[in-house]
């Protein structure tokens, strides 16, 4: 059993939730992992200790039998291995704009739509030339904040 607090249990719930939104998977599907995610963060209980109590997840609102086993697989481990796999099969570029605040799943999706095959460099190129920021709904704000995150990237380099 690890020591895990209820914001690094629904940090991971979240984040596996914004991935299956990034692989476009059923949305109630996704709301479920958001849902459950927000029921722990409100919980004044630590869910490690409801775990290793061996109380019924699946009786709190939100949490169904899938999630659950999850929850309890994060709390004795301290991972969620569906979460690091569904990681792994992301091309690089995608991983790496997803970790640039603002950008989500959406937003990814918009300027992979407008720009087709993402690199660092066409990513990088459209950032410096303002195509970014002319996307609705982004904005300069947005496009500045992938420009930072790749900052270090060189052009021809498949570094993220």
């Amino acid at each position: 059993m690890t020591d895990i607090s209820n914001r690094e249990i629904a940090d991971r719930l979240y984040d596996y939730a914004e991935l299956l939104d990034v692989e476009d998977a059923d949305t109630f599907r996704i709301r479920a992992y958001r849902n459950a995610a927000l029921t722990i963060l409100n919980s004044q209980e630590s869910f490690a200790q409801k775990v290793s109590r061996g109380d019924d997840l699946v009786s709190l609102p939100t949490i169904g039998d899938d999630i659950a086993r999850k929850i309890e697989t994060i709390v004795q481990t301290g991972e969620l291995p569906e979460l690091e796999a569904l990681r792994l099969s992301l091309p690089p570029v995608q991983a790496g704009l997803l970790k640039v605040e603002g950008i989500g799943p959406k937003r990814y999706r918009q300027i992979e739509k407008k720009l087709g095959v993402l690199t660092p460099d066409t990513l990088v190129e459209a950032a410096s030339r303002g195509v970014i920021e002319r996307l609705p709904g982004i904005g300069a704000k947005t496009q500045a904040a992938i420009l930072k995150h790749f900052s270090g990237h060189r052009p021809g380099s498949s570094g993220v």
